[in-house]
């Protein structure tokens, strides 16, 4: 078994990401954001983040999707959180799915909308994400049968890349 070297993985991420490769920054601000082989600074994995996200980094989307959504170093915003959720979740990621999802259907940071609460959940679930099942499985309790053939139609139609729709002609 190999030993983690957590001040060697960043000796070579720090490298990596002073080259201005995505994964370098975004594997480098996940080193400060958990405190391993750095002192924790969430300032320095926000900036880090940022840069990996600007290239399109789907996890350092996802991440400050989270980082504004929990309010870590920074004020809690919702309207930040979706935008980057959205970002990482139109290029198929799971769990940013699954956040942004949660958010529609919270109503928080977007206009609330179970059925792209819906289509989002059913994307995360179609990867085999469990929370992604439960908030579909939920979801449903909250929806008329034309509006779950709406999100099921909306997410058998949707491909990575793709813009996910921000309004529905099912929900008010």
């Amino acid at each position: 078994m190999v030993e983690k070297d957590y001040e060697e993985a960043v000796k070579w991420y720090r490298a990596s990401a002073d080259q201005g490769l995505d994964e370098g920054q975004n594997a480098l601000a996940s080193m400060y954001f958990y405190g391993q082989g750095v002192s924790k600074d969430y300032q320095k994995a926000r900036d880090l983040y940022l840069l990996a996200a600007e290239q399109g980094n789907f996890e350092s989307q996802k991440m400050l999707g989270d980082i504004f959504y929990q309010g870590i170093g920074v004020a809690q915003n919702y309207e930040e959180s979706v935008k980057w959720y959205r970002l990482s979740a139109e290029q198929g990621y799971d769990l940013a799915q699954v956040m942004l999802s949660i958010l529609y259907g919270q109503g928080r940071g977007v206009k609330r909308n179970f059925v792209i609460a819906h289509m989002l959940a059913n994307l995360a679930a179609a990867q085999g994400n469990e929370n992604g099942r439960r908030l579909r499985d939920t979801s449903e309790r909250e929806l008329t049968f034309e509006q779950i053939a709406e999100a099921q139609m909306l997410s058998s139609e949707w491909q990575p890349g793709m813009t996910i729709p921000t309004e529905t002609s099912t929900w008010p």
